[in-house]
């Protein structure tokens, strides 16, 4: 066994020996073998060092494999690609980012407790194939073989059906909200005899429907992004009118009651190259978020700068994000919302990243917290 430093799970490996050892040991169980043929779940079998020793079908069919061979003696996040899995050389489980991934609690809690433990998994992956993100339920059960402890895991791919679920219900969240607030206006607004005494209303029950097209074209955008199909239009615009325009539609939203958004122009005009619509989106959910965790009577800030050939558009609140949180930041369905939330930091990295081709970022501490989007000047 090597031993190596780690910041969660513990980081020795078993030696080629024993690897070979334990798989021999577990494919001469038949029964076993027919079963996890059997069974539609992906199936792995990990030795105490959490490696693998076997795989189903299903399993090495999900990884593209047609044997074991290329992921023998590898941790789950290995076979999978995590981006996490390298953090640390000692591997998968042993960065900080594993501390809070559900497949490595689930197997310390079972080999702990002698029982069944689950879990649900979230990964961002980056294979050959490309980027992308995997929820998993995960099931970690011990099984004891000939005196040696062996922990049987199975994954369920829930990714589309948890994709669907959380935008069907930040969807509704938003649309149920919003018309509630146009209903009350226009409610109001009918014991007005004189329509010019009720202009505020008037004004208002516009913003709220402005509000509810927003939120549909927002919905439509992250299903097309997520499918790949979004479509990018790229055209100049002008940085300084662009955190203006952002800033003036979020100080009607209703995060915004108590709370003021101020704008920090660039110093010179900022033209850039891009698709506008797409920035105000990434831009509009940074300053929801940074609302949501501001205090009444709170200030957020909306500027860009110039920064080495690139502009950095930026939004800044006095709120400190919790190590743990910064961990998951930008997983899908992660949030530390209601369970109708989860997908704003998720949708600012896929359509910063993947469309606009930008770096989507942040910084904490106690000093507040800046959310970035960087993108070339052309």
């Amino acid at each position: 066994m090597t031993l190596e430093t780690t910041k969660f799970a513990p980081a020795a490996r078993s030696t080629s020996a024993q690897l070979t050892a334990d798989y021999d040991l577990v494919v001469r169980q038949a029964v076993l073998i027919r079963f996890l043929s059997a069974v539609s779940s992906l199936v792995a079998v990990l030795n105490p060092e959490r490696q693998i020793v076997y795989a189903s079908e299903d399993f090495l069919h999900f990884r593209g494999l047609t044997e074991v061979a290329p992921i023998l003696g590898s941790r789950p996040g290995e076979a999978f690609f995590c981006v996490h899995s390298h953090d640390e050389a000692a591997g998968c489980g042993t960065s900080e980012s594993c501390s809070v991934c559900g497949a490595v609690q689930a197997f310390l809690a079972s080999r702990s407790q002698k029982t069944k433990i689950s879990r649900e998994c979230r990964l961002t992956v980056q294979s050959p194939a490309g980027a992308g993100t995997l929820d998993l339920d995960v099931t970690a059960t011990p099984w004891e073989l000939e005196g040696r402890e062996f922990t049987v895991i199975t994954l369920q791919d829930i990714g589309a059906e948890k994709r669907k679920r959380s935008l069907e219900r930040i969807f509704f969240h938003d649309i149920v909200n919003t018309i509630g607030g146009l209903n009350g206006a226009l409610d109001l607004l009918s014991d007005y005899p004189d329509l010019n005494e009720g202009k505020d209303l008037i004004d208002l029950s516009y913003r709220s429907s402005q509000d509810i097209l927003d939120e549909v074209l927002s919905f439509r955008e992250l299903r097309l992004a997520e499918a790949g199909e979004l479509e990018v239009h790229h055209a100049e615009m002008d940085a300084a009118v662009v955190i203006e325009e952002v800033a003036e539609k979020m100080r009607y939203h209703s995060v915004a009651h108590a709370k003021m958004i101020t704008t920090v122009p660039p110093l010179s005009p900022l033209l850039i190259q891009s698709d506008r619509l797409l920035v105000e989106r990434v831009l509009v959910n940074m300053v929801k978020n940074a609302l949501e965790a501001t205090v009444a009577g709170g200030t957020v800030t909306v500027g860009c700068r110039l920064q080495s050939e690139q502009i950095v558009f930026w939004v800044h609140n006095r709120a400190l994000i919790p190590r743990e949180v910064q961990l998951q930041i930008f997983q899908r369905s992660f949030s530390t919302k209601a369970m109708d939330r989860g997908l704003g930091t998720y949708s600012m990295r896929l359509l910063g990243e993947t469309y606009l081709k930008g770096r989507v970022g942040f910084t904490t501490s106690k000093a507040g917290t800046e959310f970035t989007l960087t993108l070339p000047l052309a």
